[in-house]
């Protein structure tokens, strides 16, 4: 575990688009959620899978090119995390958050896991064990 927060978000407040470039998992855990208070949006635009720049798209359904948006073919993705619930996902995905339009907080606390591992030999993109750290 790297580091955990929370964050209140009270009415009209929403978060902006980010990622977490510093760890490899984040989670978003919502102590309270009520009705209306913005779901948690993923954005995925920069997609590799896609084999043309912005291919799954709205306008793709208006031209008759995609029957339908779901969520196997669309550049966002919301979901509506309940009470008591947990949200986990790739740290370094585009995310961001509705604007609550309740009257009340939306309470959540998240964090950023970190994988390290016992022998990082070949392994330069993941973190080494932290024995092998400098200490100054």
């Amino acid at each position: 575990m790297q580091r955990s927060w929370a964050t209140v978000c009270d009415k009209d407040e929403y978060l902006n688009p980010h990622k977490h470039w510093q760890s490899n998992i984040s989670f978003a855990y919502y102590l309270k959620k009520p009705l209306n208070s913005g779901n948690i949006v993923f954005s995925f635009n920069e997609n590799p899978n896609e084999i043309a720049d912005k291919l799954f798209s709205y306008d793709k359904v208006q031209k008759g090119l995609l029957s339908d948006i779901n969520n196997l073919n669309q550049s966002v993705f919301e979901i509506d995390a309940l009470e008591d619930e947990i949200v986990i996902f790739p740290s370094k995905t585009a995310h961001s958050t509705l604007r609550n339009l309740s009257n009340e907080d939306r309470i959540s606390i998240s964090g950023d896991i970190s994988i390290m591992l016992k022998n990082s030999n070949q392994f330069e993109h993941l973190l080494p064990n932290p024995n092998f750290w400098q200490k100054f």
